[in-house]
């Protein structure tokens, strides 16, 4: 009886599955489609320089090196973080060894369950369709899907500051406690389902600050200091223009604020234990103090830079982009009008009163947004986590759009077509001006054509006021050349920029491991050098005495300048060696180095 039962019980269970997967079997598929291009060529696109390579060095240094807590790798010194993503990639190396796809699946997963995360959230305060354009448009832009494609620790950060972001919605929203808010019928039983109901909520209250506190706690873990200023000006702004202002003092940062950082105290107590402080010294001189008063590496640009990103990145959604930002400065430029007289708010009769979810998503976007404009130091991924409010925005006019076609749309549609066939035609006609061999410039010009052919027929669908195949047209273009450019166009570019790899493949097929390697090329100190060597060899240092070297080494490997090779057979006229170029993709240039086999 009990096995019968139990048989009932499974069955039941499997009809449930099913019925569920049929149910949202478009969804399924969308995930799966997002997850792809976010996995695809990960396991044969060489590391990128400087960052990505020095962060897979720090996740080989603390696999092999399991007590330690500062992160250390030869030529990386300038990217040592906070720990939590290097951690993580010495974790994915234990599973799937140490390799490319190893370094970048915990940033691939981060995006992906930040997808997730946008879909779910924008369901429950819109509707399907909206959560399924927002995610759609975030995850087929051009930047958010780098971001698993080079394993940098923004990635990371931008799951925790979305989650936070959330949590905070979710917390100020809550504040609207009535019967009628909580969707419950007045009558004579209202009083009881308001008690249930306000218990619930105070159940998911508790739950959105646990979950508010853990997330800024890794993002502290994962970056430092980004994450406070994020969540302090949305935190500003929501006291500031907010009706539901006092929500805020639910998070109790007098109390759970220390208990947040206790995880990073404890990491930063534990590097003094091993350097006596140099390592923490370093860290808020680099990353606080530097960036807040200048700039490094040359990473910089005027006030505008990063709205220009956004256009570059957002480019296959032009239409819905600006509509987006004028929403969002309009619904910013209302919260602030409520505080000028009310004489002067008469010239704005259109304004809107209400301050709800669209002015928090504004508040939002500016908060992780307004302030990088300013400082001097700046990077595209610096404003990572203004890209979601962004996509949600944008999916709320592209909804509007299905039903109704505005002649700015168009005016904006034109502007669209002409610059996505400027990079169609772009790709076409590369292949002129650089040498590229026959298999890439093949793909760069199928990619070209196809995104050209796509740009055309969204402007065709949008003339003909066919709103809905013009909305999903824009989304199956921009995942199309996703895939091409991912999955077929990188990977056969990738000998173009391999020099380091080659570098480290030919001596592993010259020497043994125990063999000791000697790097006298310093030129740009990319990490990827030293990355590739040590999966190879035990014995890799930084010298330039040469030729005392070669001379008390019965077998060694060199790499070497052009200078160095010729000064080093001058000496020794019976060397031979290999020679390796390839461009550089984190300076410009080429790199170039003659390895010498003894």
């Amino acid at each position: 009886m009990v096995q019968f039962w139990l048989y009932l019980r499974k069955s039941a269970v499997i009809e449930r599955g099913r019925n569920i997967i049929a149910e949202n079997l478009r969804e399924i598929f969308f995930f799966i489609l997002l997850l792809f291009i976010l996995l695809i060529s990960n396991h044969n696109i060489t590391l990128f320089d400087q960052d990505e390579a020095a962060y897979a060095g720090f996740g080989k240094y603390f696999l092999e090196n399991p007590q330690a807590h500062i992160p250390q790798f030869l030529w990386s010194e300038p990217h040592r973080k906070t720990p939590l993503h290097f951690w993580l990639i010495t974790f994915s190396y234990k599973i799937f060894g140490i390799n490319e796809f190893a370094v970048r699946f915990p940033s691939a997963l981060a995006v992906f369950f930040t997808y997730l995360l946008c879909f779910f959230k924008t369901k429950k305060y819109f509707s399907t369709r909206i959560a399924f354009l927002s995610t759609a448009i975030l995850g087929t832009s051009f930047f958010v899907p780098l971001m698993a494609k080079m394993a940098l620790t923004d990635a990371l950060l931008f799951l925790w500051s979305s989650i936070c972001g959330w949590a905070v919605i979710e917390i100020v929203e809550s504040g609207k406690w009535s019967v009628e808010s909580l969707g419950i019928p007045n009558n004579k039983n209202s009083f009881f389902q308001f008690s249930i109901s306000c218990t619930e909520r105070s159940r998911s209250i508790n739950f959105q600050l646990l979950t508010f506190w853990l997330a800024f706690s890794l993002a502290v873990l994962t970056k430092g200091p980004p994450i406070f200023i994020f969540t302090g000006i949305f935190a500003i702004i929501i006291f500031a223009f907010s009706p539901q202002r006092f929500q805020l003092f639910r998070f109790h940062p007098w109390f759970f604020l220390p208990l947040a950082l206790m995880p990073i105290g404890y990491w930063a107590y534990l590097t003094t234990q091993e350097d006596g402080g140099e390592f923490l010294t370093w860290f808020i001189d680099w990353y606080i103090l530097k960036r807040v008063n200048s700039y490094v590496f040359g990473q910089t640009g005027p006030p505008g830079y990063y709205l220009l990103t956004f256009i570059g990145f957002f480019l296959p959604y032009l239409p819905l982009l600006f509509p987006a930002l004028y929403q969002i400065f309009r619904y910013m430029g209302n919260a602030i009008l409520s505080y000028f007289p009310q004489k002067i708010q008469t010239f704005f009769p259109n304004r809107e009163k209400e301050i709800g979810i669209h002015f928090l998503l504004s508040a939002w976007f500016v908060a992780a947004w307004l302030i990088y404009e300013i400082l001097p130091s700046k990077l595209p991924s610096y404003t990572l986590a203004a890209y979601m409010p962004l996509a949600i925005m944008m999916a709320i006019f592209a909804d509007k759009m299905i039903s109704n076609v505005t002649e700015k749309g168009n005016i904006i549609a034109y502007i669209h077509t002409f610059l996505m066939l400027c990079v169609g035609i772009g790709l076409c006609i590369a292949p002129f001006w650089i040498e590229l061999p026959t298999y890439s410039l093949i793909l760069l010009r199928i990619t070209g054509v196809l995104l050209s052919v796509g740009t055309f027929s969204a402007f065709y669908f949008v003339q003909k006021q066919q709103t809905t195949f013009y909305i999903y047209t824009l989304l199956a273009n921009a995942a199309l050349f996703l895939l091409l450019v991912w999955g077929l166009v990188v990977p056969s570019l990738d000998n173009m920029r391999n020099a380091t790899k080659q570098v480290a493949t030919y001596l592993s097929a010259k020497l043994p491991q125990d063999i000791p390697i000697f790097i006298a090329n310093a030129e740009g100190k990319p990490p990827s050098l030293p990355f590739y060597l040590s999966l190879h060899f035990k014995n890799i240092h930084e010298s330039e005495d040469i030729h005392n070297l070669y001379k008390s080494n019965l077998h060694v490997g060199f790499i070497l300048n052009e200078a160095q090779f010729s000064d080093l057979k001058a000496l020794e006229p019976i060397i031979s060696g290999q020679f390796f170029s390839t461009y550089r993709t984190d300076r410009g240039g080429k790199s170039a180095y003659w390895v010498v086999v003894k």
